[in-house]
């Protein structure tokens, strides 16, 4: 399942969310995984606050097979268990994300 918003006045699409357990990228990044939210010195990574996840270039992916050369951000909540990761809730692309490159 997709989340697709758009813009009436441009009619843009602006954003796309999806938290499908079957959606897999290309380097087998998926829903319900961890990523490391700090950097191999355990320096945190820049992160970007978008609707309440956290976004970083860091980890993104493609799914060549769905979108081509689209990269699909990591959307990250912080894991209480282990707090140098961050759960994967799901995937977004928004032509509103400003994400510094790390």
């Amino acid at each position: 399942m997709f989340t697709i918003a758009w813009d009436a006045k441009t009619q843009a699409i602006t954003y796309l969310f999806t938290s499908d357990k079957h959606f897999i990228g290309d380097s087998e990044l998926s829903v319900g995984g961890l990523c490391r939210l700090v950097g191999e010195s355990e320096k945190p990574y820049e992160f970007t606050y978008y609707t309440g996840w956290l976004i970083t270039s860091e980890w993104g992916d493609n799914a060549r097979d769905l979108s081509g050369d689209a990269i699909w951000h990591v959307a990250l909540r912080r894991d209480a268990a282990h707090p140098l990761y961050g759960t994967i809730v799901g995937f977004v692309q928004s032509r509103y994300l400003k994400i510094p490159r790390g």
